[in-house]
């Protein structure tokens, strides 16, 4: 790491520019608390954008919001009537993934999860500082409260989850031992400044889900916004969280234990109108499922988050979507050949359907249980529960019902993986859209789901599919974490070597099936060591040099973007994206990281 990477060191000329277009004479709250570090005449991170608009996006204003590293005012009082101290500050965490977001009156807020790690047996385990004027630090990953005003300056920020209820059913290993110990808090004290924790730490929170109506807050029996928060590491936590304004976390109890990438509440079913909850989840693992959970409230349970049944998604005569193997009946330990990396559904444009399997309670009670649940054979020698190589975000289309799209980032196309042998197995990346088939949703027997691979990554496709955001105007806008430093990811590699540019984010035309790119990161800019020209004196330098440009080389990444429809303009939609610029540092913060606001330019 040099200098140069160190965030003081990314206030760029005109970055405090960028935000000027949307000021207005109003001073800033960042203005009215001298602690602050936002621009005082903007509201908003002094740091330049982290993101860049593609001369095919058809034309986009980036925005600048938040930066790692930024004090901003700190929130207090209780939701939604929440309003900055005039002192205190709350400090902006690195690793900024999943996002939501809704307006309440003239504001909006937004929800905003931080990806560090809470496992204090792995060497990138994470404390940050809870802000220059609090002392204490916090452990593991953080869910972040930011209020903004109507043209988008900084209001104030909190960390929201203050308590974890602990879990009755999920247990450790060894069946016994709650998941999550009772006692689990975050002690912010406004008098004495500090701050102070105690219990489970949550670790790798990565995707998310906002969802503004159909769940009760169990305190106060009242319908209120809900944040789903999921735990990817599974070996340590792997529980799903229902995260409340007034800062309680629940956990998903039926939902089992695994490496949850995200949940997802469909918005078409509730308790209030359907008398159950739908919840879909993927789970990010070489051996990861698609999940799918009905909630029915009970007493004690009102949203269901218990009660219920689960359920895994099988793909008609599979066992794998790609690999050795993924026929069911197949064997599973012959030497990989390339063919093995083609979709068990087929070519763009072909489906195929899927069932649902019922997942028997007693095997959700452990991590371990549900694998070898799931890993089992069927009555056709085949996996009961069909396995994805790292399934990634999934999200539901908002104009049409019942629809989810998935990223399914794969990433293992090599000749010589592993004790040199092959393995072939979703070498690029691959687009999937699940079509429900909803009938009675409380029963998914009735239901005709089926699965339709809509697009392979590759070369100007992009790769390594990570996170998505179908919106309402038929796009989905898909972001890439570069998996090149994998000994199995050569084809990735390759596809990188030859476009030679930052990680990007693609539109995908659901309607005509075109792919063109959208936005790309600012990585060489921020560092110039991550710029292709230096990347690419590396490769040339020999083997040596590439086998460091490839395995040494903390590239960066875009992640929870979100749609905000009070943006759109023009028959386009604009966006909330993070960046997380993976080779940056801060001060007490983590990593480097921003939240941009990008909405469609004027034609």
């Amino acid at each position: 790491m040099t200098d140069a990477s160190r965030r003081d060191f990314l206030i760029l000329t005109g970055a405090a520019g960028a935000g000027l277009l949307l000021a207005d004479s109003t001073p800033s709250f960042a203005a009215t608390n001298s602690n602050s570090s936002l621009a005082a005449e903007t509201g908003r991170t002094k740091v330049a954008a982290m993101l860049a608009d593609a001369p095919t996006s058809g034309g986009y204003e980036i925005m600048p919001l938040v930066s790692a590293g930024d004090d901003i005012p700190l929130l207090v009082g209780t939701w939604p009537n929440l309003e900055p101290h005039p002192e205190l500050t709350y400090g902006i965490t690195g690793e900024p993934d999943g996002m939501g977001t809704m307006q309440v009156g003239d504001h909006h807020y937004v929800w905003l999860q931080h990806e560090l790690v809470g496992d204090k047996d792995d060497e990138d385990y994470t404390e940050t500082r809870f802000s220059k004027t609090i002392s204490g630090m916090v452990p593991g990953a953080r869910l972040s409260l930011i209020k903004f005003t109507k043209d988008w300056q900084v209001v104030g920020g909190t960390q929201l989850i203050r308590e974890f209820k602990p879990t009755a059913f999920l247990m450790q290993k060894d069946g016994t031992t709650p998941r999550v110990a009772a006692g689990s808090k975050l002690d912010l004290d406004l008098n004495k400044r500090t701050v102070t924790h105690a219990g489970h730490v949550p670790s790798d929170f990565c995707g998310g889900m906002l969802a503004e109506t159909g769940f009760i807050n169990p305190a106060t029996g009242k319908e209120e916004p809900v944040w789903f928060a999921n735990e990817e590491n599974g070996g340590y936590s792997g529980v799903a969280w229902a995260c409340f304004p007034d800062g309680t976390a629940y956990p998903l109890e039926g939902f089992g234990i695994y490496e949850k990438e995200t949940t997802l509440a469909l918005r078409s079913y509730n308790a209030k109108t359907h008398g159950v909850n739908v919840l879909l989840s993927s789970e990010d693992d070489d051996d990861g499922s698609i999940y799918l959970w009905i909630g029915k409230p009970a007493d004690g349970d009102p949203n269901g988050f218990a009660n219920g049944q689960l359920y895994a998604m099988k793909i008609a005569g599979a066992a794998r979507e790609s690999g050795p193997g993924k026929l069911d009946g197949t064997p599973d330990d012959q030497p990989s050949v390339a063919a093995d990396g083609d979709s068990v559904v087929g070519k763009e444009g072909d489906t195929k359907p899927c069932t649902w399997i019922a997942v028997p309670k007693e095997a959700t009670r452990t991590g371990d249980a549900l694998a070898d649940f799931l890993s089992g054979k069927d009555a056709n020698n085949g996996r009961r529960a069909t396995a994805f190589l790292a399934p990634e975000d999934i999200n539901e289309d908002p104009s049409v019902a019942d629809r989810i799209w998935l990223a399914a980032d794969g990433g293992a196309g090599s000749p010589v993986y592993d004790d040199d042998k092959p393995r072939y197995e979703n070498p690029m990346s691959r687009l999937y859209r699940i079509d429900l088939g909803v009938k009675e949703p409380g029963d998914s027997a009735t239901w005709s789901t089926t699965i339709t691979l809509a697009k392979e990554g590759g070369l100007g496709k992009g790769v390594s599919y990570d996170n998505l955001a179908p919106d309402s105007h038929g796009m989905v806008l898909i972001s890439e974490d570069w998996d090149q430093g994998s000994d199995e990811a050569d084809a990735v590699w390759d596809v990188l070597k030859q476009e030679q540019r930052p990680p990007a984010m693609y539109f995908f035309d659901s309607k005509s099936g075109e792919m063109k790119l959208a936005f790309l990161t600012e990585m060489g800019k921020h560092d110039p060591a991550l710029d292709w020209k230096q990347l690419s004196a590396l490769i040339a330098s020999g083997a040596e040099g590439e086998k460091k440009a490839r395995d040494d080389s903390s590239f960066w990444e875009t992640s929870g973007m979100i749609e905000v429809p009070a943006e759109n303009a023009g028959g386009r939609s604009a966006y909330l994206v993070t960046v997380q610029a993976h080779s940056l540092e801060t001060d007490g913060y983590g990593e480097g990281g921003q939240v941009l606001l990008c909405r469609p330019k004027a034609v």
